[in-house]
């Protein structure tokens, strides 16, 4: 196999479906679990009932958001079978943590389904600011709670990172929306500033916070090119062609962050 097979391979996987369906989840998890593990172990039990939680909510999710773009309605029938099952992961959750854990992620499954059914805030500022505080901090405080039963405060300060990279993340899954179904209320040039406003977050904050030290040549030369690939994406007009198939390579980018902060 040649480089320019492998690449092509590469970029295929990338940008597989199950990429935003299977491993999406696990990384708004995975900074908390890594947190909580150096300090305190992991709760394996505890961490893949989230895991799945969080996994049943993507697909919640998804279909809210199908149902909204392509529909303008939402079917609550269907949805009836997957809000079963994340009660039932509640339950369990609730068994292995306690009642204040539960609240959050009982936060978390309300907030997703009003910003779709009650509010309609897809194509909003209100639509990203909510997204932040769902997938960077409150996804990210739960994953360490399973494992610490605390917040710390250097836990709060780490979200400030990925705060930024989910800012990036879904500003431009709005901007590939708007091309596909152009119902968002920010316009282009918006979005453009807000994924800027994210990936400079994303990248300088744990240069400021020392959690990456400039003379740290290995990890500073990932840092710097991963960046590169991001800025690249949102510069590559051809992503708009297959909007999915970038939304899915999105979100590999995402996780290929979240991998290598954990690592810092």
């Amino acid at each position: 196999m040649d480089l320019q097979t492998f690449i092509i391979r590469v970029k295929q996987l990338a940008s597989h479906p199950v990429i935003k369906l299977f491993v999406m989840p696990l990384s708004l998890l995975f900074y908390g679990i890594v947190f909580g593990a150096k300090i305190d172990g992991i709760n394996f039990l505890g961490t893949f009932i989230l895991y799945l939680f969080m996994v049943v909510m993507q697909f919640i999710e998804q279909y809210l958001f199908v149902n909204d773009m392509k529909k303008g309605y939402i079917k609550w029938e269907p949805l009836y079978f997957f809000d079963a099952i994340i009660i039932g992961l509640l339950c369990l959750l609730l068994m292995v943590t306690n009642l204040i854990f539960v609240i959050l992620a009982l936060f978390y499954v309300i907030s997703v389904h009003l910003i779709y059914a009650l509010f309609q805030l897809k194509g909003t500022i209100y639509f990203l600011i909510i997204q932040v505080c769902l997938k960077a901090v409150v996804a990210t405080i739960l994953a360490s709670f399973m494992q610490l039963n605390v917040i710390t405060p250097d836990l709060l300060l780490a979200t400030i990172s990925i705060c930024g990279m989910v800012l990036f993340y879904y500003a431009e899954m709005e901007r590939l929306d708007t091309v596909k179904y152009g119902l968002a209320v920010l316009n282009k040039g918006t979005l453009t500033l807000l994924s800027f406003t994210g990936l400079a977050i994303a990248f300088i904050s744990p240069i400021l916070l020392q959690k990456l030290a400039l003379t740290n040549i290995f990890f500073l030369v990932l840092w710097i090119a991963l960046a590169l690939l991001m800025v690249q994406f949102m510069g590559n007009k051809k992503r708009y062609i297959q909007t999915a198939r970038s939304k899915n390579y999105l979100s590999t980018l995402f996780t290929l962050f979240v991998l290598l902060f954990s690592l810092l």
